[in-house]
């Protein structure tokens, strides 16, 4: 998690390793390496001294100490069936560095560009090709020549390699540089499995070049980028937001690992945001947002919990419009009320209604009971469970003292089953002097911040409110009616 959260920290490892060449080539120079000595001399000291060239090969070491662990704790959690797409992530991440630095400092090889090396941007790839052109000046097709090609983001540059033996440094010429807006490309040749064609349309001419690479699966990855490259330098200067892929649905585990991925483009750039259920998401260490070059969007979320289902939308807007994509998320967990049934008190004739809700997705069983029962008169109970907002409610329509009692709501799904309960009470209290009455001797303590308390909710719960029990209560066995 804290790799892909610093992700542009490691940038720094990035420029540090392609200066990393010229830093040792400085520290192999004999002036240098005389100057180092005198130093080491004249400031010595009991403890050791770190060479400079072990120093600088530091950084480079801890990146490869990274790659390993993160290739062992991918296996590992493999192994146990647990989601590795974080971890995935963040190899892939830093195993980038060593071949992007590779790339970087290659371009800074490259004598008699026209213009500042740094207009160029980071290589996407750098190879080494056998390259064939033909031109309308050229009837026939020239001699193949070993060419180092650079792919850009806008362009693809040609150069023609320059040994220099005296220096025993490699440099390469520039010769030829196309813009992608001018190329169409061809992904065979002449049938060769290894080759595939540019072809280069310039100032009313057009120039034909045919590249072979040593095997067919470097072909097919330089061909896989320049398709993704292509279609996006032919969008018009202004097009709205569009989803080339879409987020899919996704059902996990509490405690597990998902990716949701998407793809968008559109000019100017699209801005992206992801929301959870019309809520805006943050960049977090349990919700991480990234966005590569080719409009690829992910949202990441880490260690999950019941709370995380939900649906996810990322939503992508310029100058020029708008549009998203949705999905939606639900972690299989054992059902949990978020607001539970509160006790009712018995207006007589007039409709009760009981609520609690559940956001456990999706919506469990339920049924409700009364004293343990479960109800089934659709005459006499209105039982309403939406599905949207999770709202639970039971009315119990026209009520009479034969709905006083103890009334509850069970969920249950293959993870767990839980309830919750409250009561119906009577509208009528008795007195506090009527005989064998004990409701009096409550506390304060007992009652809660609505009035009511368990002891007095019981106490009406247990009493024998039918017209027999009511007469004895206010006319007990001797006393006479005025």
């Amino acid at each position: 998690m804290q790799l892909i959260k610093h992700t542009e920290d490691f940038e720094k490892y990035l420029h540090y390793m392609v200066g990393q060449v010229q830093a040792e080539a400085c520290v192999t120079d004999k002036a240098v390496q005389q100057y180092s000595k005198e130093s080491a001399e004249s400031g010595k000291t009991d403890d050791p001294v770190m060479d400079v060239l072990t120093f600088l090969q530091r950084p480079v070491e801890r990146i490869q100490t990274y790659q390993a662990l993160l290739k062992e704790l991918i296996k590992n959690k493999a192994k146990s069936g647990q989601s590795c797409c974080l971890l995935e992530d963040a190899f892939s991440m830093v195993s980038s560095l060593p071949w992007r630095s590779d790339n970087m400092h290659q371009v800074s090889l490259i004598e008699n560009y026209p213009a500042p090396l740094t207009t160029l941007g980071e290589p996407i790839r750098q190879g080494v090709f056998m390259v064939w052109e033909e031109s309308p000046e050229i009837k026939t097709v020239s001699r193949g020549h070993q060419r180092q090609v650079f792919l850009f983001k806008e362009c693809i540059v040609l150069c023609k390699l320059k040994r220099d033996t005296s220096m025993n440094k490699d440099t390469y010429t520039f010769k030829n540089k196309m813009k992608l807006n001018d190329v169409e490309l061809k992904e065979t040749v002449g049938g060769d499995e290894k080759s595939w064609g540019l072809w280069h349309e310039h100032r009313g001419s057009v120039r034909r070049y045919t590249l072979q690479g040593r095997t067919s699966l470097i072909k097919l990855s330089w061909l896989k980028d320049l398709k993704e490259l292509l279609q996006w330098s032919s969008l018009p200067t202004n097009s709205p937001p569009v989803f080339e892929l879409l987020l899919s649905d996704c059902t996990t585990k509490i405690g597990q690992t998902i990716k949701l991925t998407c793809r968008v483009t559109g000019s100017p750039k699209p801005v992206v945001n992801w929301l959870k259920d019309g809520l805006p998401l943050e960049d977090d260490p349990h919700h991480i947002i990234t966005t590569d070059r080719t409009g690829t969007c992910s949202l990441i979320l880490d260690g999950l919990v019941a709370e995380d289902s939900g649906q996810y939308v990322c939503h992508a807007s310029s100058s020029m419009g708008s549009a998203g994509t949705l999905a939606k998320v639900v972690v299989q967990a054992p059902p949990r009320f978020v607001s539970r049934l509160e006790s009712a008190c018995l207006i007589e004739g007039e409709d009760i209604q009981f609520t609690c809700s559940t956001l456990t997705t999706p919506l469990p069983q339920i049924r409700w009971l009364k004293d343990g029962k479960e109800l089934a008169d659709q005459k006499k109970y209105s039982i309403l469970n939406d599905t949207r907002s999770g709202i639970l409610s039971l009315t119990i329509i026209g009520a009479t003292e034969g709905d006083i009692g103890q009334y509850e709501c069970e969920l249950w799904n293959d993870f767990g089953r839980v309830k919750c309960r409250a009561g119906l009470c009577p509208a009528y209290v008795p007195s506090t002097d009527i005989e064998n009455d004990q409701l009096q001797d409550l506390s304060p303590k007992d009652a809660d911040s609505e009035g009511w308390s368990t002891a007095l909710v019981k106490k009406w719960l247990q009493t024998d409110f039918s017209p027999t029990s009511i007469a004895k209560m206010f006319f007990p066995p001797g006393d006479h009616q005025q």
